[in-house]
């Protein structure tokens, strides 16, 4: 028996899984401000489940190290020598919550995806590239090789923001695109509500303000966002060369990739790359809530603790 777990900045989900499939009726979902530690809704988890597993694998929204991991965006960190002494688990593994995705992706169905772009092409490679859009930003690439994902580490969200997005930044902000020096300030929910705020003068959440969907300010920020992450999503393909499949993930890719602003995503996405050949690629959005779960349940835990 093993027990799942993906944690967010602000939300826990947990569950039980065997035979690298997800238990129904066993998904629970917790408020991390809720509990004082990790080990404490583990516990409460645990009681209510009325099992022991002998492995505990953990999606972790923030840098994992061998055996060690902490959250970027709430105050709890990890330690697999302590979980296993304190839980009597043989394998405790902590993977980032991209990989655990990435892990994730033969375990989705049409149910779980929305398309995008091109999926016609969907799965006839062998890398795909996860990409989460939400608190923060960062990619996992995905090498497919008989059947197995093995899922590379990365935190490309550091990485200075490329010149093709920060140009119309510039050209759009002026001096306020100062403030948007790397790839996580831009493609993040606090970079969009930056965005949204220099263009429309509103703030607030991005939800909140681009649910004035009729508003004519907040169609142009959502439609120049949308075009940023075109070519954002451009640029990755080039680096990543995802045959098999760009996937989207996190709340600020579903919000825009799924407006009217889609169209803008595409037009900048599909303008014609500097290579001898055609590089089609499959473009999705995650929608299955429960896919970091699925990943984590389908990972080698002893290789990966």
């Amino acid at each position: 028996m093993r027990l799942i777990a993906d944690v967010g900045g602000t939300n826990t989900r947990m569950a039980l899984s065997s035979a690298g499939e997800v238990l129904p009726g066993t998904v629970r979902s917790f408020v991390n401000r809720d509990f004082p530690d990790f080990e404490t809704l583990l516990r409460d988890f645990l009681t209510m489940a009325g099992e022991r597993p002998d492995e505990i694998v953990v999606a972790i929204a923030g840098p994992v190290n061998p055996g060690r991991a902490r959250l970027t965006n709430h105050d709890w960190s990890f330690d697999a020598r302590a979980l296993s002494a304190g839980f009597g688990a043989r394998h405790v593994a902590f993977v980032n919550d991209l990989k655990a995705l990435g892990h994730a992706l033969p375990a989705l169905d049409a149910e779980g995806l929305i398309p995008v772009g091109h999926t016609g092409g969907a799965g006839r490679g062998s890398q795909s590239l996860v990409a989460g859009i939400g608190t923060g930003f960062n990619v996992s690439p995905v090498l497919w090789t008989g059947g197995t994902a093995q899922c590379l580490r990365s935190e490309h969200g550091h990485l200075a923001l490329p010149d093709d997005v920060a140009t119309p930044l510039r050209a759009e902000l002026g001096e306020r695109a100062g403030h948007f020096g790397t790839v996580e300030d831009v493609f993040s929910g606090s970079g969009l509500a930056r965005i949204l705020a220099a263009m429309t003068g509103r703030s607030g959440l991005p939800a909140e303000i681009l649910a004035d969907e009729a508003a004519a300010d907040v169609q142009q920020a959502r439609a120049f966002y949308a075009g940023l992450i075109g070519r954002l999503a451009r640029n990755l393909k080039l680096a990543f060369m995802p045959d098999a499949g760009l996937y989207f993930s996190g709340s600020v890719a579903r919000a825009i990739l799924t407006s009217p602003a889609r169209a803008d995503f595409l037009r900048e996405y599909d303008r014609a790359i500097p290579l001898e050949f055609d590089l089609v690629t499959p473009i999705w959005i995650i929608r299955d809530d429960s896919a970091a779960l699925k990943g984590c349940a389908r990972l080698d835990a002893a290789r990966e603790a």
